[in-house]
């Protein structure tokens, strides 16, 4: 049997308790939307929503396999709820309290967050009828839901969503290692949250000199050499920039920028800038630099009303007002719980702000630059 935890918000029992009632039989009950954000997280999906006798609704650029698909999740995952139906989503659980905007006064349906090995069935709101436990159920029944091909190793080159490899060449080798029983030390002032990692062999104390163990860091900063390094993606970085900027003295700022916060580029989630700063030479190059989306915060934007107050502020990008519109663009990119981070940093043709959201951001804001 596998090990299943569980996390309730509002009041429930163990998940696994008690009988599953069929879907058909539920009194009453709306029927509930499935979807998953990653392939990381389809086998899980496809069983979860197989149980419940639903379609699985998957994004429509990813591979998550889905019978539906969906092209902005946050938009989807909204109106959803607003139509009362129940979600589960196969996810992280602050990454689907980010999609969904917070609790919506007076909803009574369930919202369920699965991780992507389906060993974590969290309640974010409502009791639906069972759903959870219907969930969990499912999932604890399964045996191979934990990991689709059954290793967890066979996955550090993959990370989940809202996470990013910092230190792609050394995850051949440590895979290897591990294969050949070495055992992994989870570190880093990320480590909590990259319970994607748990089901790798642990070292303990006892093990260190005894056996092969590899040292993989989770955290927000650079890189140490030598150390597989995992990036969750908190920051979101705001620019408003003058169409003649120098490229080079804008990219110089930026990475001095991330240098002195000690964030990694990876951990960086997109460039975030208005609609007439998206055009700059320098900020396209900055971007391709860094290998980092490049959004505008622009309308339309089916957002909560803090984000689109967000918008309009950035979209006339008045000469004057770059400090805060980097700033509000940082915001808007980091999602509704965010806080900016250093200070903003504005020269005579940009200036740009650095913000810091409380768990990995959800998908990407605004539109394509």
């Amino acid at each position: 049997m596998q090990r299943l935890a569980a996390v309730w918000f509002r009041g429930a029992g163990a998940v696994g308790s008690g009988p599953a009632p069929a879907l058909r039989g539920m009194r009453a009950m709306t029927v509930p939307v499935v979807l998953a954000l990653s392939g990381r997280g389809a086998t899980v999906g496809r069983l979860i929503a197989t149980s419940l006798g639903v379609p699985l609704w998957a994004r429509a650029e990813g591979d998550a396999g889905g019978d539906h698909t969906f092209a902005d999740a946050s938009a989807f995952v909204r109106r959803v709820r607003a139509e009362g139906r129940p979600v589960v989503a196969v996810c992280a659980s602050g990454m689907l309290h980010d999609l969904m905007g917070g609790p919506m006064p007076g909803m009574v349906s369930g919202v369920v967050a699965v991780s992507h090995d389906g060993t974590v069935v969290t309640q974010l709101q409502g009791m639906s009828e069972g759903l959870a436990e219907r969930v969990g159920l499912a999932l604890s029944g399964a045996g191979a839901g934990r990991h689709p091909d059954g290793d967890p190793r066979h996955w550090l080159e993959d990370p989940p969503e809202g996470w990013t490899l910092g230190t792609p060449a050394l995850a051949a080798p440590v895979r290897a290692r591990l294969m050949a029983g070495g055992l992994a030390r989870i570190d880093g002032d990320e480590a909590i949250r990259a319970d994607w990692l748990a089901d790798l062999p642990a070292a303990s104390p006892p093990d260190e000199g005894l056996r092969d163990v590899v040292g993989i860091e989770a955290t927000t900063m650079p890189p140490v050499d030598g150390v597989l390094t995992y990036h969750p993606q908190r920051f979101a970085l705001g620019i408003c920039c003058a169409g003649d900027c120098p490229p080079a003295e804008l990219e110089a700022q930026v990475r001095q920028m991330l240098e002195d916060s000690e964030t990694a580029p990876g951990a960086v989630k997109a460039i975030l800038t208005d609609a007439g700063s998206c055009r700059a030479a320098a900020v396209v190059a900055l971007a391709d630099r860094l290998r980092l989306p490049l959004r505008v915060c622009a309308e339309p934007y089916a957002g909560d009303p803090a984000d689109r107050r967000a918008v309009a502020v950035a979209s006339p990008s008045p000469v004057a007002g770059r400090a805060a519109i980097s700033q509000t663009a940082a915001l808007f990119g980091a999602g509704s719980r965010a806080r900016l981070g250093l200070p903003t940093v504005s020269a005579d043709l940009f200036a740009c702000a650095l913000a810091v959201a409380p768990d990995a951001i959800a998908g990407l804001r605004g539109r394509p630059a």
